[in-house]
């Protein structure tokens, strides 16, 4: 084997998981389409918030990086629903976007056993010869992953591979009416994986995530903002009881909060045709407690008027960040923008086809494909295979991938079965 472990891609998975492989002490190898945005924070350049404040933690308790990285960091902390009892309090924080970013691949560079390589990854390497049932003739393991083939050619072999492609693998961006290849705003999608994963059998689905536009700081009116300060700094991490003062050296920097109006939802409602999420260009899942601005106003028409929190995105830019407005079409809403809104749907595994570790569990598709090869071996055998015949399929699993048997209800009233008798 070249490694113990591949891992595909660079972003908070991917780097918590090559981190966690290599100081085991395995060889492990780190493949990322661009080495230069590894720890890219692609939405809001914060870490945090009601459940992925308590993530975070918890992955730090675990001796991952995410909270480390943070505390180098930030540039703003406050508790969030602080009001509130502890059970519903959470810790926040806005991050310098760049320099999150450098102590990120700065943190895998000097990792042992860990290197990084440049490539996308477009097949995975299946051992079809293990873990298969010689006393079945109809099984669903595909067999053991061992290794990747990249976009260039290369074959990598490995014990075990980890794919954290976020949100490129066959990414798509839309802005208003045109869309593109991207897994974000200038970067192209992973392409050849998805598509390798569905021809062997793996269950894949889309899930959406919406960017708003990044603003040009000195065109916003402060004065009819509500300005929102940061409490005094504290660590993310359990490794101290205090932030060391060269991570906390550096001034805070407030966040702002405004609101939309009326005549916003107005705008948004006469246009809401040119949204590619309403529209149906659009087919991913978005995540639940992340709406799109126009997902709001439709899902919520008694309100008149939503949170907009203008968040800084560093401390050597005017760059602000506009949570709250994320809107599929940027010639709607204009601002003075310096990246326009560009939400992406990519390719996932549904979590129900997860093992708890985290596993893949491709039994499930690879068995409807093996049971709608055979249905159709058996309409052909009897006749029943006339072009768009239709049927129904009930089979019995004995709950370890094989299957003792399969009744075919073919429309008109026959049913067919296998094994015969």
């Amino acid at each position: 084997m070249d490694y113990d472990c591949i891992v595909i891609g660079g972003g908070h998975a991917g780097i918590e998981a090559s981190l966690a492989v290599s100081r085991l002490g395995l060889n492990t190898l780190l493949i990322t389409q661009n080495p230069d945005r590894i720890g890219a924070l692609s939405c809001n350049p914060a870490v945090g918030g009601l459940s992925k404040g308590n993530l975070v933690r918890e992955v730090d308790a675990l001796g991952g990086a995410m909270a480390h990285l943070i505390d180098q960091t930030m540039i703003q902390y406050r508790i969030l629903n602080k009001a509130r009892g502890p059970a519903v309090q959470a810790p926040r924080a806005q991050a310098d976007k760049n320099a999150y970013q450098c102590a990120a691949r700065n943190i895998i560079e000097n990792q042992r056993y860990l290197s990084v390589m440049m490539d996308t990854v477009t097949e995975l390497i299946i051992d079809k010869d293990k873990n298969r049932s010689k006393d079945h003739e109809i099984y669903t393991m595909l067999g053991c992953v061992t290794g990747v083939i990249t976009v260039r050619g290369h074959r990598i072999s490995a014990k075990t591979v980890i794919l954290a492609a976020g949100t490129f693998m066959e990414g798509k961006i839309f802005i208003g009416e045109y869309d593109a290849l991207h897994g974000r705003l200038g970067e192209e999608a992973a392409l050849g994986l998805g598509k390798f994963l569905r021809n062997n059998g793996f269950p894949v689905g889309r899930l959406k995530t919406g960017t708003p536009a990044r603003i040009d700081g000195d065109s916003v009116d402060y004065s009819s903002m509500e300005k929102q300060d940061g409490e005094e700094f504290a660590p993310f991490s359990f490794d101290f009881e205090s932030i060391p003062e060269k991570f906390i050296n550096r001034k805070s920097v407030p966040c702002w909060i405004c609101y939309t109006t009326a005549e916003t939802h107005r705008i948004i409602r006469d246009n809401i045709h040119r949204s590619p999420l309403y529209g149906g260009k659009i087919k991913g899942t978005g995540a639940r407690y992340c709406p799109s601005i126009e997902d709001k106003v439709v899902r919520f028409p008694d309100r008149n008027r939503h949170h907009v929190f203008i968040e800084p995105e560093g401390l050597y830019t005017t760059e602000k960040y506009l949570n709250g407005l994320s809107y599929e079409d940027d010639d709607v809403l204009a601002f003075h923008d310096i990246s326009p809104q560009a939400p992406v749907h990519f390719l996932v595994i549904p979590k129900k086809h997860l093992a708890n570790v985290m596993e893949t569990k491709p039994e499930d598709a690879a068995l409807l494909g093996k049971l709608l090869h055979k249905a159709q071996e058996l309409l052909a055998e009897q006749g029943c295979a006339e072009k768009g015949g239709r049927f129904v399929i009930n089979c019995k699993s004995d709950g370890m991938q094989t299957v003792e048997h399969i009744h075919l209800h073919v429309l008109g009233g026959r049913t067919l079965g296998w094994p015969p008798g």
